[in-house]
């Protein structure tokens, strides 16, 4: 059995497993930036949005919200996380590369290190550049991502067994190529069943770091106007050894 990346087991997993409370984390650190920045959106795009959680908490809150993915499997999970909180997002399943909106958005996030998944700077730099397409005038982008730092040490080619949940146990191996600053994640769930029995989920999922330097270059090249960025949940400025970043970047044409 080969190992998927966001696969159907994986997101039927995704929840369960904890994945999601990130995203409810980053709420209220979202709400602190935009209060800083003194913008009021209307209208947000939530790229990679995986299972829906982070667009839901937005809708609910009366914002008009876009859901951009490339895993239908995913977006089924939130199509019907959505219905069961009634509230109304429009979720799109595309590759972040590529999507089109019906209209343009006052702010855009992407969570969770999602573009850390993205292994070429030019790629990246497209994403970025197809963001600032769907921004209106001096919307903003706000986005994580993981450091080379973390992605060079804070995984330390690891191999781990742990319980996520009672009944969802997890082996997890990295490996680390300092050629391409990337780490390779391998999962096996072990997802408890009816009597006793466990469904295993095979997962590989690499990411690439990249220099907060390489960053800035990329967003300047797409044409966004690099902002500020800062240790991850506080408004610090990265040190050596910062292991998440938050960005922020504004549509200025």
């Amino acid at each position: 059995m080969s190992a998927s990346t966001y696969g159907e087991g994986f997101a039927q997993v995704y929840d369960r497993a904890g994945f999601s409370a990130f995203s409810e984390r980053m709420i209220p650190y979202l709400d602190q930036n935009l209060e800083r920045l003194n913008l009021q959106p209307q209208s947000i795009l939530d790229l990679a949005c995986g299972t829906g959680t982070a667009a839901i908490l937005l809708a609910q809150r009366g914002f008009k919200v876009y859901g951009v993915d490339r895993s239908e499997e995913m977006l089924e999970i939130a199509r019907k996380k959505s219905a069961k909180e009634r509230v109304q997002v429009e979720f799109v399943l595309s590759d972040i590369r590529n999507f089109v909106l019906p209209e343009k958005v006052d702010l855009a996030i992407s969570l969770y290190d999602s573009l850390n998944y993205i292994l070429e700077r030019e790629e990246l730099v497209s994403v970025f550049g197809r963001v600032k397409r769907y921004l209106k005038e001096n919307g903003l982008f706000m986005f994580d991502m993981n450091t080379l730092y973390k992605i060079k040490y804070g995984w330390d080619n690891s191999f781990r067994v742990f319980w996520i949940t009672h009944d969802i146990l997890v082996i997890e191996g990295n490996a680390y190529d300092q050629e391409s600053n990337t780490t390779t994640k391998n999962f096996a769930f072990f997802v408890k069943k009816k009597d006793e029995l466990f469904e295993r989920v095979l997962e590989e999922h690499t990411e690439r770091g990249y220099t907060i330097d390489e960053i800035e270059r990329g967003v300047e090249d797409s044409g966004l106007q690099f902002i500020d960025c800062y240790e991850c949940f506080t408004f610090k400025q990265p040190q050596s050894n910062t292991g998440r970043i938050f960005y922020i970047c504004r549509n200025t044409v």
